[in-house]
């Protein structure tokens, strides 16, 4: 099977939303791919961190391959760091 953007962006990457409140009492939400490094994103709403980070993983994935880089694939087991986060404020979904 060819492993191109298409096998990579149908594979089910784990999201991690956060929820941050700023010091004007403002709700954002921030989402990233663990198994990206580097790949985040954030928005004003938890659909709207979806989103963008579904545009962020589809970047990271067509440069990746374009420099020939390797692609880490998603991993049932994986361990997600809380980071000081309580379990209400972090929600764990699998990417499609």
């Amino acid at each position: 099977m060819k492993k191109d953007l298409k096998y990579y962006l149908n594979l089910p990457y784990t999201i991690r939303i956060f929820k941050y409140i700023e010091y004007n009492g403002e709700e954002y939400f921030g989402a990233e791919i663990p198994e990206l490094p580097g790949c985040g994103a954030g928005g004003k709403t938890i659909e709207e961190a979806l989103e963008k980070i579904q545009e962020a993983k589809r970047a990271w994935i067509e440069v990746s391959l374009e420099r020939g880089l390797t692609i880490p694939e998603p991993k049932d087991n994986i361990k997600l760091a809380r980071g000081g986060f309580k379990d209400e404020d972090c929600i764990k979904i699998k990417a499609r």
